[in-house]
């Protein structure tokens, strides 16, 4: 007997001929499906079109600094299908924003002197869902930092990966730099004095004790770095200037005003012939008295009384030798102070320099740090005698609170920023 398939007709009475006209079950559902699909796509791009749906085009939302922006796109895509063209020409180095667009509201310094000008959304990329475009990923630093001796043979800077694993020891303490300031002052002294009960001074020792390193070193009004310390300020309610005339007179009438920026031995000169000159009209009985005293015009000869007296020069003469060679006068805080060469001539006193800012080439924010003790960072101070001692703190005092492990921020953006200002 022959087999069905084997035998010509009976196949050709199997075979169904019209059988694409009746429907099946996989081709039905994938054509239903694709019906489907294709409806829901069309709603969802005209609800899209509706006002204050755009973000639904978005692959993320936008930075917290341009939220007001979130539902106006063309503040920044000046054109359309900037995303589309981007996407299909495979070129990552054609962008959806240009640069136009961001310096309308930006104003930001130029590029490092190393580095070529490049676009602004190819380090700060939008739609990401940041907070803040300006922390961009380590990637983009390390790109050129990794091997720098590579790409910018004399930039002089280290190797560096990471801040945790290869970042290099700070340059002052690299470099066993000094103060370079010129104010002599002796941290450990006035971080250990007592009470003297030295009358109005006692006050401002109180208040050194209770706030310790604040009483000098307050922050400035972005609570960033600390503000400059002052004599006026900060020094002259324990140290007043005083010249101790050898006549008694009342109260403190003796004081002299510091010299403020830009006034030097001359002005102290000036005020203090203003003051004793002052100080003759008011108490001439006191400043120009005369007194007799015995005098042998020569030996043997009986005793005459003779008067003398203390005139005005007399006065200026002790009192400019007091501020300008005593050892409580100027030279306490400025040992660099240089006698004046000839008769009457003033001393030279170098430009008073305390530095204001040292890590230079990075950012600080004193006030985030405000729950640690100064002493954590600063501990140096404690046993400091010196001016020239740094009281920085070390890549590794850093290192103890900006590790992953730990949690505090260790991306380069949070030290350093790219542009220069």
């Amino acid at each position: 007997m022959v087999e069905p398939f084997h035998d010509s007709v009976q196949l050709q009475e199997s075979l169904e001929l019209d059988y694409f006209r009746r429907p099946r079950g996989p081709r039905h559902w994938r054509r239903v499906l694709t019906i489907v699909a294709g409806l829901a796509s069309a709603v969802v791009a005209a609800v899209s079109l509706l006002p204050g749906q755009r973000h639904m085009h978005q692959a993320a939302p936008v930075a917290t600094g341009h939220a007001m922006l979130n539902d106006r796109c063309d503040s920044c895509h000046s054109s359309a299908f900037q995303p589309v063209a981007r996407l299909l020409s495979c070129d990552p180095s054609r962008l959806s924003v240009g640069d136009a667009a961001c310096r309308r509201c930006h104003s930001v310094g130029p590029h490092n002197d190393k580095v070529a000008e490049t676009s602004c959304a190819l380090c700060h990329q939008e739609h990401r869902g940041k907070a803040k475009l300006a922390r961009v990923a380590d990637a983009q630093c390390t790109r050129c930092h990794a091997d720098l001796k590579h790409s910018f043979p004399d930039a002089g800077l280290a190797k560096v990966t990471s801040f945790a694993h290869s970042h290099p020891e700070f340059a002052v303490w690299r470099n066993r730099q000094g103060d370079p300031g010129n104010i002599a002052f002796n941290h450990k002294a006035h971080m250990t004095l007592a009470h003297s009960g030295r009358g109005e001074a006692d006050k401002a020792l109180t208040r050194l004790f209770r706030e310790g390193c604040a009483y000098c070193h307050k922050p400035d009004a972005g609570g960033h770095y600390m503000a400059p310390v002052t004599f006026q300020q900060h020094c002259q309610e324990c140290h007043p200037l005083v010249v101790r005339l050898t006549v008694p007179l009342p109260g403190d009438i003796q004081r002299i005003p510091h010299p403020g920026p830009g006034e030097g031995p001359a002005d102290v000169q000036d005020h203090v012939r203003q003051r004793v000159l002052a100080l003759v009209q008011e108490y001439p009985e006191i400043m120009l008295k005369r007194v007799r005293s015995p005098h042998r015009p020569f030996p043997g000869a009986e005793p005459v009384a003779k008067e003398i007296g203390t005139s005005t020069e007399e006065h200026l003469a002790a009192a400019e030798r007091q501020l300008f060679a005593g050892p409580d006068g100027c030279r306490r805080c400025h040992p660099d102070l240089k006698a004046g060469v000839g008769a009457g001539m003033l001393p030279e006193l170098p430009k008073p320099f305390l530095p204001r800012r040292w890590l230079e080439k990075s950012i600080f924010n004193h006030q985030s740090h405000r729950s640690m003790e100064c002493t954590d960072c600063h501990g140096q101070a404690l046993a400091s005698k010196q001016t020239s001692d740094v009281l920085l703190p070390k890549l590794e005092d850093c290192r103890k609170c900006h590790e992953p492990k730990i949690g505090a921020r260790s991306d380069c953006a949070e030290c350093h920023v790219f542009h220069r200002r």
